[in-house]
C-alpha cells in the first residue's frame, strides 16, 4: 500500500512538473501551475475566437498589449498601396470616422503632413466564410477615386509621403 501511494505521487509530480528526477514540487505548487496553464490557453482559445470573428479589439486606454489592429486595416493597407501609381513613396491607410461632420480624406492626409490620393470604404463581411469555401461572397470594399466629401462614406484614407 504504502509503495503504491508513492508511486501515484511521483507521476502526478513528474507530470505537472515536467521532471524526470524526484519534484522539489509541492501540491499547491503543482496546482498553481495547473491554474495558470489553464489560464493561459482559455486567453489563447478567446484570442483566436475573436481574430476569426473579426472582433479583436483594445481593452481600453490602459492596454499594455495596445491592440488597435482589425483585419480593415489590413485590407485597406493592402488596397491603397496597390491603388498607388508607379512612383515610388510610403503609403498610409489612415482610419477615417465615417460621419458627415468628419473633415475630407485630403485634410485628414495634410494634417499629417502627407498627401491623399484616394479613399475607400472597407466594409464589414456579411458571412465569415469557412476555409476552403469557394464561389460566395464575403468581404468586399468601395472605391472613391478621390479624397473629397464630408460624408459617411469613405472610412480609410489613402495617403502618400
Amino acid at each position: 500500500m504504502w509503495t503504491y501511494t508513492l508511486t501515484v505521487v511521483g507521476l502526478l509530480k513528474v507530470g505537472f512538473c515536467q521532471s524526470l528526477e524526484p519534484s522539489p514540487c509541492t501540491l499547491h505548487e503543482t496546482n498553481l501551475k495547473m491554474v495558470e496553464r489553464l489560464a493561459v490557453l482559455e486567453t489563447k482559445m478567446s484570442r483566436q475566437q475573436d481574430i476569426i470573428n473579426g472582433c479583436e479589439t483594445s481593452t481600453g486606454p490602459d492596454d499594455q498589449y495596445g491592440i488597435a489592429y482589425d483585419y480593415r486595416d489590413q485590407m485597406a493597407q493592402a488596397t491603397c498601396t496597390a491603388l498607388l501609381d508607379t512612383t515610388s513613396a510610403h503609403v498610409y491607410a489612415v482610419r477615417r470616422t465615417c460621419s458627415n461632420l468628419t473633415v475630407p480624406c485630403a485634410e485628414v492626409c495634410s494634417s499629417l503632413s502627407l498627401t491623399c490620393f484616394n479613399s475607400l470604404h472597407v466594409y464589414t463581411p456579411q458571412t465569415s466564410l469557412p476555409w476552403g469555401v469557394t464561389g460566395q461572397q464575403s468581404a468586399h470594399t468601395y472605391r472613391y477615386n478621390g479624397c473629397e466629401g464630408s460624408f459617411c462614406g469613405p472610412n480609410f484614407c489613402c495617403c502618400r509621403s
